[in-house]
């Protein structure tokens, strides 16, 4: 009963507000949960590094040449009481074994319009060696593995390790959109890609959705674009180069309703012990958001 009240009660607040607001509300919920941790866990039962993989495993069906992993270990607390480093590992094994490319985003954390007032001034620069993800600690100990590669992109960088891992990466840089042709997010479609959400719901693992809109560019039912600011960017031997960015007009934010509705509709939502997980194909996700898009459907809605 406290499960169906409290997943309510989120579901309905979730509905009615925008964005900020509820990220507001998902820190005050976790900082909850961290000093009320044995309430949960009384409730929920914890989860090991095993248990979390194997739950994982349980899903995983057919040939796999990559998996991108999106995550949130503050989603899986106080539940998880493993060791990230540990669940990394078991993860990379398994990719290894099965010559499987794992990748996992190294995004600048902020939006689009936070992004331009980061690197507009010029004090910022984005360095594929250094500069950290902000998509949580998985991510950037992925990032500092050995042997991880990673796309030059100010704000969509993403790390892989495996055998596509340098076709995922090699030409981010070189594209004329974050997403579309010559992205990571476009070589993903090529290839059987699950898209794997550790700790977070649909929505929070759905970056594909906006294949559709760079693959279309102006066959996209919105001009979503208004300003382009130059960013500076060291590749991995500390060469200097100069990415593009696109700045998304103000005018236009996600119409959150309706990405979480479809995202599910093509996907599998699932929790254990309370935490959440989801699972989708990266080609299935590209192809439904081309297809609304043409019929005059998208993501955005007016401010």
């Amino acid at each position: 009963m406290r499960n169906f009240l409290y997943n309510f009660a989120k579901r309905i607040i979730s509905l009615v507000l925008t964005q900020e607001p509820w990220n507001n509300i998902n820190t005050s919920l976790y900082k909850f949960k961290t000093r009320h941790k044995w309430i949960f866990q009384l409730i929920y039962g914890t989860a090991s590094d095993e248990e979390i993989f194997n739950n994982i495993l349980q899903r995983l069906d057919g040939k796999i040449e990559i998996i991108m992993i999106h995550s949130s270990l503050n989603g899986m607390i106080p539940m998880y009481n493993g060791n990230p480093s540990k669940l990394l590992s078991l993860i990379i094994s398994y990719c290894k074994q099965n010559n499987i490319t794992l990748a996992m985003p190294t995004f600048f954390g902020g939006s689009n319009l936070q992004a331009k007032e980061h690197y507009e001034s010029g004090k910022h620069v984005f360095d594929v060696s250094n500069t950290i993800s902000e998509m949580g600690m998985l991510t950037e100990i992925f990032r500092r593995i050995p042997g991880v590669v990673r796309s030059i992109h100010p704000t969509h960088s993403i790390c892989a390790l495996g055998p596509l891992a340098d076709e995922l990466t090699r030409n981010h840089h070189l594209a004329d959109t974050t997403f579309g042709e010559g992205t990571p997010f476009c070589e993903m479609i090529k290839y059987n890609t699950i898209i794997l959400g550790l700790g977070v719901k649909s929505y929070s693992a759905g970056t594909q959705i906006h294949s559709a809109e760079d693959i279309l560019k102006d066959k996209y039912p919105i001009a979503l674009h208004s300003d382009i600011i130059p960013v500076t960017c060291f590749d991995q031997s500390g060469n200097t180069l100069i990415y593009n960015l696109r700045i998304r007009k103000k005018d236009y934010i996600y119409d959150w309703k309706t990405i979480r509705k479809e995202l599910k509709k093509i996907g599998k939502e699932w929790t254990y012990k309370s935490i959440p997980f989801y699972l989708t194909q990266a080609n299935i996700v590209t192809e439904t958001f081309i297809e609304a898009a043409k019929k005059g459907q998208t993501i955005y809605k007016l401010n």
